[in-house]
This record gives structure tokens, sequence and C-alpha cells, in this order.
């Protein structure tokens, strides 16, 4: 019975040792996380700053997000009419990935809903249409997928997709999948997103203002200002106009 009870309290400690060493690496990661966050965030805000192209935007978000959550593939959506237009396509040889902008996939329910998206399977959910998957190869276990909205506006311009969490070792497997904390880390790099893509159209917004005045402009203006007269005059007509203006000037 002794020997029972030394056991059974030196299992306990042992669990409890155990128990407290893994709560200890769990808070190291999430403050090492953090940090990385914090760091990769403000060398995302100093990038897009200098960014004024859409497919610029998309990239450097997709390459820092891959990087960062540990994922096989990222992908932003932008939202276009009734259609989810792909600025990345990673992996279609430079094909035109497009959804539907429907609540039936999951793409269309984040930026509809504005609700993300955490799937551990993606063939278990029936939202998720597996025709890319075929087309391409590509085998899709799980994915996080969040709205991109510009709160300025109050619209929401797309959304950011990311597939297969790897593990430590760089492989993806059905057991490893992302988490709540991998999920709020994409929600820091939509909105980032969105910040720099309403930045880029209100650039390109006023360059095509400044294009269109300066136009209507040109148009208003004399024949003599929008057709200047390239005729090239001798010495002798320069000198004799001089003369002319001379004379004008003595009178």
């Amino acid at each position: 019975g002794a020997l029972r009870l030394r056991t059974r309290a030196q299992a306990s400690s042992a669990f409890e040792q155990a128990l407290q060493m893994e709560r200890a690496r769990e808070a190291e990661q999430v403050h090492h996380t953090q940090e990385s966050v914090a760091r990769v965030m403000m060398e995302l805000a100093n990038t897009l700053a200098d960014e004024q192209s859409r497919d610029d935007i998309a990239e450097v978000i997709v390459n820092h997000c891959i990087n960062l959550l540990s994922a096989e593939r990222a992908t932003v959506f932008l939202a276009d009419g009734d259609k989810l237009v792909a600025q990345t396509a990673v992996g279609l040889g430079g094909e035109i990935l497009a959804l539907p902008l429907k609540e039936s996939s999951i793409a269309g329910y984040v930026v509809i809903s504005r609700k993300p998206a955490l799937v551990d399977d993606a063939y278990r959910d029936k939202r998720f249409d597996p025709t890319v998957d075929k087309r391409t190869g590509f085998r899709t276990r799980h994915m996080l997928c969040v709205p991109v909205v510009d709160h300025a506006s109050n619209t929401t311009i797309g959304c950011l997709q990311v597939l297969n969490k790897r593990d430590e070792e760089g492989k993806v497997t059905d057991l490893h999948s992302f988490t709540r904390r991998d999920l709020g880390v994409a929600e820091a790099f939509s909105a980032v997103m969105a910040v720099a893509l309403s930045h880029a159209q209100l650039q390109s917004d006023a360059f095509e203002h400044a294009s269109r005045v300066h136009r209507e402009a040109m148009h208003q203006a004399s024949p003599a200002v929008r057709r200047p007269n390239r005729r090239s005059f001798s010495a002798s007509a320069i000198d004799e106009l001089i003369s002319h203006d001379e004379t004008r000037q003595t009178e």
C-alpha cells in the first residue's frame, strides 16, 4: 500500500512537472511569435508604403504570411463584381484564378459575411471546391481565410487565404493544422493590406484625375497651344522679325 501511494505521488509529481514545462514552452513560443509578428508588421508597413501596384502589395503580403505562419501556400483574392480574382496565382502557370462571389465557397463566405474561416479538413467542408486542386495537382488539407476590409469606406476588398500548415519539420500532415493564434496573425496581415490597397487606390485615382484634367485643358486650349507651329526659321527671317519688332517700339 505504501509503495503504491509513493508511486502515485511520484507519477503525479512527474506529470505536474511535465505540464509546467509544456506551459513554459508554449508561453515562450507565444512571446517569440508576438515579437516576430511585431517585427514583420513594421517591416511590412515600411515596404508597402512604397508599393503602388495591387499585384506587388499582394505578393509582399503572401510571402511574409507564408514565412510567418509556416504555410505551404497563400493567396489574396480581390472582389471584382460578382467574382473573386486571385492577385497571386502560385502554381497555376500564370493562369488567372477566379472564383464566384457566393457563400457556397469558403472565400466567398468570408467576403460576404466578413467572418473568418478556420478549416481543419478542407475536403470535409461542403463549401470547399476541389476543382483547383484537381487542375494543379495541389492537395489542400487545412485552411484559414480572413476578410480584407477597408474600414474607411466600410467595404470588403477581398480576402486572404492561407493553405496547409507545416509542422516543425516542414511537413504537411493531417495532425498539424492552423490555430486560433495563426488566425489572429492572418487578421493582422489583412488589416495592413487593407490600408496599403486603399492608399494605392487613392494614388491611382489622383493620377487618373490629374490626367483627365490635363486632357480636358489641352482640348479646350487654342489650336496654337494644342498644335504648336513646328516651322523652322532661317537666320534672315529671324533678323527680319527682330528688326520689325524694334521699329514698332521706336514708333
